[in-house]
């Protein structure tokens, strides 16, 4: 017997690729979530929002989350700040991508309902709270499940509860 190495297993697509010049790509290192050091606009961005200036934090998470768009912390200040302006479809958008990230991050699931109950997707709402426990604060996890059927009524009174929640938005 040879000392011979066997040649690498290759898949069909892989194969047809190859075959019309159009290789694989080769592993590629694992980018991280969070840069090594923390950026000058990620640092002013979550400034502005635990100071309330939410123009400000969107406009200064808002390119930051562009260039490092696994950082999902900023990708939830960002969706809260949009919220907070009335931008609710963008505000949809963040928390949706960052619950592929953490599928179940209370925070990013309560607020992603609140801005689909203000869209007036009630029933999307509901999915996305869904088995959402909050016990650490009673009066948040009340406001969630009655049912005022006026959509705009529901989200103002889970947004006091919310506001009465200092922690839950640190």
């Amino acid at each position: 017997m040879s000392d011979d190495k066997k040649p690498a297993v290759m898949d069909r697509r892989a194969l047809f690729k190859t075959l019309a010049g159009r290789a694989p790509k080769k592993e590629e290192t694992p980018v991280p979530d969070v840069p090594a050091e923390p950026d000058p606009l990620f640092l002013s961005g979550m400034d502005a929002y635990r100071a309330g200036d939410m123009e400000k934090a969107v406009a200064d998470l808002r390119p930051y989350v562009r260039a490092n768009q696994r950082h999902v912390e900023a990708r939830r200040r960002l969706g809260h700040a949009l919220y907070a302006l009335g931008q609710h479809i963008q505000a949809k958008v963040e928390f949706e991508t960052a619950l592929k990230k953490t599928p179940d991050d209370p925070f990013c699931r309560l607020v992603l309902g609140l801005a689909l109950l203000r869209m007036g997707k009630t029933e999307k709402a509901r999915t996305a709270w869904e088995n959402l426990a909050l016990p650490e604060n009673p009066g948040l996890e009340k406001a969630l499940r009655e049912d005022s059927g006026d959509p705009a009524r529901m989200a103002a009174a889970i947004e006091t509860a919310l506001a009465a929640d200092a922690a839950f938005l640190a």
